[in-house]
């Protein structure tokens, strides 16, 4: 019998509470039936199939591959881009609106104006 001392009183440790750990050990048949349950290990090994099946789905990369011709299609539409080359020409049209500019330089004439009328603050 085992007596442990706590606060100066005695506390025995029953020997059923032995038992605890004993029980314990023949719970050991628990971790023998995890090892046979490997066997479902050895079923997620046959299970590759799953993978072989996947690997067999490379058709639908290919698949894709074969789609290029969506890419191809997107290649044959930089006609839209070439549309919008010519459309440069609004840009031509914008460098000739720099007339617009060349007129506001000629404006400064309204400055010249306005520097005679300093006359008005001599005056």
């Amino acid at each position: 019998r085992v007596v442990w001392w706590w606060w100066g009183g005695g506390v025995e440790k029953s020997e059923r509470d032995e038992g605890v750990f004993e029980k314990s050990e023949r719970d050991e048949g628990v971790f023998e039936k995890s090892e046979r349950d490997e066997g479902v290990f050895e079923k997620s090994e046959r299970d590759e199939g799953v993978f072989e099946k996947s690997e067999r789905d490379e058709g639908v990369f290919e698949k894709s591959e074969r789609d290029e011709g969506v890419f191809e299609k997107s290649e044959r539409d930089e006609g839209v881009f070439e549309k919008s080359e010519r459309d440069e020409g609004v840009f031509e049209k914008s460098e000739r609106d720099e007339g617009v500019f060349e007129k506001s330089e000629r404006d400064e004439g309204v400055f010249e104006k306005s520097e005679r009328d300093e006359g008005v603050f001599e005056k």
